[in-house]
């Protein structure tokens, strides 16, 4: 019989919007600031920032790029 393994999930490539993103929750979340990601495509909403939250001065926003990345005319 033969088993299924699962791949282990590779961490994404260090200079990507998507490690950029990792990190900066990471350390909202150490810090315990309520933050959350706002998933883009298809159903989402062009021109909301990647990160929202709120702490004690009031409520944030925050949006990523990498060097290679563009910024869309909904911004």
């Amino acid at each position: 019989m033969q088993t299924l393994t699962r791949k282990k999930k590779e961490p994404p490539a260090p200079h990507t919007e998507a490690a950029i993103t990792k990190s900066i929750r990471d350390l909202l979340s150490h810090m315990q600031i309520f933050h959350w990601k706002n998933w883009g495509g298809m159903m989402g909403t062009k021109g909301v920032p990647d990160i929202l939250g709120f702490n004690n001065v009031g409520s944030f926003e925050m949006e990523f790029k990498s060097l290679t990345g563009m910024v869309s005319q909904a911004h």
